[in-house]
């Protein structure tokens, strides 16, 4: 098994490092007939760390998730790489990506036209479009009498920039002009995000159904789904458009580790609808 390096970023600096060691690493070797093997090229992988269970920080500090036991695995089948992983804020990871800082963006990122005007998208999703996961909703208290997104004219959603689920709520309100919901962007922590709802300063959020369930084991049985979903879609890596190769080779693998059931496994394991 080879390793899996870790970065951890917040904002853009980078304030420390920390290598999973397996049984060796992707080093340069030469065998017995003389052959000498390359050394694998570097890859810089930026994803998040404030989102359960795809890419977060656990008790110890420590970053770990589904998305980041799939790279492991993408790394691991893809010899003429070695990945680094950079945990950063949302915001900052295709920041990132656009300035060169990273060669893959993997946070959960669904299809949009903005995005597919900059990057180029990855062809096999990290996960099925068939996944609960997919589809985001409002979310907003048990106790609050909405019923869908046409019952918050005029009330508070929270939002991270840049997001998907900023993209499709302004979106909604181009297209809804008599039905508008207030959008408030922040960078806040999932606690601060979840206080802000629990003390009435923000109405609603959108997220993911299994991160809503998420949110209700870990922080009290309060929070609930209305309405339909919003926007249903697979979620990608996203690329430089430059960088069709490395794309191509890791969709082939990810392919792979679909077809021989180990992503089904990891999304067992962190309960990932």
């Amino acid at each position: 098994m080879r390793n899996l390096k870790f970065a951890k970023l917040f904002t853009v600096i980078l304030i420390g490092g920390l290598t999973l060691t397996g049984c060796g690493s992707k080093t340069t070797q030469t065998s017995s007939t003389g052959t000498t093997t390359a050394t694998p090229k570097k890859i810089i992988i930026g994803t998040g760390n404030n989102y359960k269970p795809y890419a977060f920080l656990d008790e110890n500090n420590k970053s770990v998730g589904y998305g980041l036991d799939l790279l492991a695995e993408v790394d691991k089948r893809l010899p003429q790489y070695e990945f680094e992983i950079q945990a950063m804020d949302f915001t900052n990871v295709l920041l990132s990506l656009q300035s060169g800082k990273i060669d893959i963006a993997a946070h959960n990122y669904a299809v949009n036209a903005e995005r597919k005007e900059k990057y180029l998208y990855a062809t096999q999703p990290e996960k099925p479009v068939s996944d609960i996961s997919a589809q985001n909703k409002v979310a907003v208290l048990k106790t609050s009498t909405a019923k869908s997104i046409d019952d918050l004219k005029g009330k508070k959603v929270q939002v991270t920039p840049g997001s998907q689920n900023a993209y499709v709520l302004e979106k909604y309100n181009k297209e809804n002009a008599d039905k508008k919901v207030n959008l408030v962007y922040s960078n806040a922590d999932e606690v601060t995000k979840l206080k802000s709802l629990d003390s009435g300063a923000i109405d609603a959020i959108l997220s993911s159904s299994s991160v809503i369930d998420e949110y209700n084991k870990t922080y009290g049985d309060k929070y609930k789904a209305i309405g339909e979903s919003l926007y249903t879609g697979s979620v990608y890596y996203i690329y430089n458009k430059s960088e069709t190769q490395l794309q191509q080779d890791v969709d082939k693998v990810l392919k792979e580790i679909i077809a021989d059931g180990v992503e089904n496994e990891l999304l067992k394991k962190w309960n990932y609808k």
